[in-house]
């Protein structure tokens, strides 16, 4: 938030996109950070939880793990930031 203020139209565009992304980001951070909190103290051993009797994810779990967060950029890169590629 230190910026100088933009004198150009892509320089406050390209700031307000900065800022825009700094909150998402900033927003998931802090629920990601609060779930992993809440998972430490609810889960811990003292607490008498017992390790689950499985033998790990399925294939498809494991696609999904590594598709959605693409699936995440692919949309903020062409919805809500309008990237196109030009031929």
């Amino acid at each position: 938030m230190d910026f100088p203020m933009p004198v150009g139209a892509v320089s406050r565009h390209t700031l307000q996109i900065h800022s825009y992304f700094m909150i998402i980001i900033t927003v998931l951070f802090i629920v990601v950070l609060g779930i992993t909190i809440y998972s430490m103290f609810e889960h811990r051993k003292s607490a008498g939880q017992r390790p689950a009797k499985f033998a790990g994810p399925t294939g498809t779990v494991q696609w999904l793990w590594a598709m959605v967060p693409f699936a995440i950029l692919l949309f903020i890169d062409y919805i809500l930031i309008g990237i196109h590629f030009s031929s």
